[in-house]
């Protein structure tokens, strides 16, 4: 699977920055004859200046180690507006989806508001991909010449929708769920060595497939702007309990409840399918997740040490409707 990764240039990558922008920006140089603003008509000094200011980040768009295009962001970190400008992606590597990728790890970098960027009218494909992304356009169209047109776009807080996992959408939770767990990985040292089984590290396509088509279980996601932030999943026992599976958010979306809302979410659809009690298992040690959950009402039931961990299982629950008479 391809690892789209944001890698920081800084002034001795100038030569570097200013032969691929070149290189991607030649095509349209070549259709618009914008010779006054177009990356590809820039000239060393140009690239330097800007990769020597403070509030400048430029970063080479990698995927699996090897360079395929680059971004630069504007970011003063004073409230003002974040910028795109320029974004591209070398002529041989588009139309895999990198372009994408590439913002929503910017996003995760830099916050996931509060952005702007300019792009050219007459390039339907580029309005399509921001437009996919959760910008909306803003102002007056600004003519450059008689063949080209800049519009601006604008991003804000991003739309939020929970609804069910498809196939289709399988690719994008398994690194919604390993990049959030990641985190747990960090903080407790945890590796692959050690953790095989943690879920950072076991989850793949194949069993996101197999929860889905042999377990049957529920699976929901968060999405911004159509883009999966969060998810959950609900494996369904016995007695009328159900077991929550691999809740997460992305870092960058943490601390403004949308964990929250996914939690409340899963525990409406559970008790929507007869549930009375819901479980879920922690890592004990993490007990500013265990106090979390117990602020929902969750309460600690005891732990349990395996010898493939090498850490100690907590297991939590709530009972979240009462049964039936005849259950």
């Amino acid at each position: 699977m391809s690892t789209v990764e944001l890698q920081r240039a800084d002034v001795s990558c100038c030569e570097a920055v200013l032969q691929m922008q070149k290189e991607a920006f030649a095509a349209l140089l070549e259709t618009y004859q914008d010779y006054e603003i177009n990356p590809a008509n820039e000239t060393a000094e140009q690239v330097m200046q800007r990769l020597m200011q403070p509030e400048t980040y430029y970063y080479f768009i990698t995927v699996n180690g090897e360079r395929v295009g680059a971004i630069r962001i504007v970011d003063a970190k004073n409230g003002s507006r974040k910028r795109i400008s320029p974004l591209f992606i070398l002529p041989q590597y588009r139309n895999r989806g990198y372009a994408q990728a590439a913002i929503r790890e910017a996003e995760r970098i830099h916050g996931a508001e509060n952005w702007e960027l300019t792009t050219i009218m007459q390039e339907p494909g580029n309005c399509h991909l921001y437009e996919k992304m959760g910008y909306h356009r803003t102002g007056e169209p600004q003519k450059i010449n008689e063949r080209m047109t800049i519009v601006q776009y604008e991003k804000d807080h991003p739309e939020l929708l929970i609804r069910e996992i498809g196939i289709a959408d399988i690719p994008a939770c398994v690194q919604v769920i390993r990049r959030s767990f990641q985190t747990v990985v960090d903080a407790f040292g945890f590796t692959a060595e050690n953790a095989p089984y943690f879920t950072a590290f076991a989850t793949d396509e194949a069993r996101m497939l197999y929860w889905m088509q042999e377990q049957h279980r529920p699976m929901y996601g968060l999405f911004a702007d159509g883009i999966p932030v969060g998810c959950y999943n609900l494996l369904l026992g016995a007695d009328a309990e159900c077991e929550l599976g691999s809740l997460c958010v992305l870092p960058e979306y943490r601390h403004c409840g949308i964990g929250g809302q996914l939690l409340n979410d899963a525990l409406k659809r559970a008790a929507g399918l007869d549930c009375c009690i819901m479980k879920l298992s922690i890592v004990e040690e993490n007990t500013v997740l265990r106090q979390w959950y117990e602020g929902f009402g969750f309460v600690h039931t005891g732990t349990k040490k395996y010898d493939f961990f090498p850490f100690t299982c907590g297991y939590l629950e709530k009972p979240i409707r009462q049964p039936d008479s005849d259950d």
